[in-house]
C-alpha cells in the first residue's frame, strides 16, 4: 500500500470516528429531551381547580358541561391510565393525594394516581377538583 492509499484510509477512519461520535451525542441529546418532555408535571389547571402533585383534593362527580345537571356519585377507579380494570370505587367529595399525574396525548387529557384510606389507583381529570363540591341536579349512584 502506497502512501497516498493510506493517508485516503485514515482520513476514512477519522470521518467514521467523527460521525460515530456526533451520532452517540445527538442519541444522548434526544433522550434528555424526551426525559424532560416525559416529567410529570406538578400541577394542573382544570376546570374544577388547581390540582398539585402531592397535594389534597377531592373527587367529583359533578358535570360542569351538561345540559342538565348531574351528579354521578360513585366514581370509579382504575388500575391504569389505559383503563383496563376498575379496582375500586370512590364516592363524590372523598378526600385523596394526588400521587402522580400523567398525560394522555391521544385523549388531550390528564389522568391522576390517587389515594385514601381505601383506594388507589387511576381517575380522569373530570372528576378531582381542588374543592369538596355539593352534588348538584340529578345524582348518579
Amino acid at each position: 500500500m502506497g502512501t497516498r492509499e493510506k493517508i485516503l484510509l485514515l482520513l476514512c477512519i477519522i470521518v467514521l470516528v467523527y460521525v460515530f461520535i456526533n451520532f452517540n451525542n445527538n442519541q444522548e441529546m434526544l433522550s434528555e429531551s424526551k426525559k424532560k418532555s416525559t416529567n410529570t408535571p406538578s400541577e394542573i389547571h382544570t376546570s374544577k381547580g388547581i390540582i398539585r402533585l402531592s397535594g389534597i383534593a377531592f373527587m367529583d362527580g359533578r358535570d360542569l358541561e351538561a345540559e342538565i345537571p348531574v351528579t354521578v356519585m360513585i366514581i370509579n377507579v382504575w388500575d391504569h391510565v389505559s383503563r383496563e380494570k376498575v379496582i375500586c370505587q370512590l364516592r363524590h367529595r372523598s378526600k385523596v393525594k394526588i400521587l402522580e399525574i400523567k398525560q394522555s396525548y391521544e385523549e388531550k387529557r390528564f389522568y391522576f394516581k390517587v389515594t385514601n384510606n381505601s383506594c388507589e389507583g387511576w381517575v380522569l381529570e373530570p372528576f378531582v377538583s381542588s374543592e369538596k363540591h355539593e352534588p348538584i341536579g340529578e345524582h348518579h349512584y
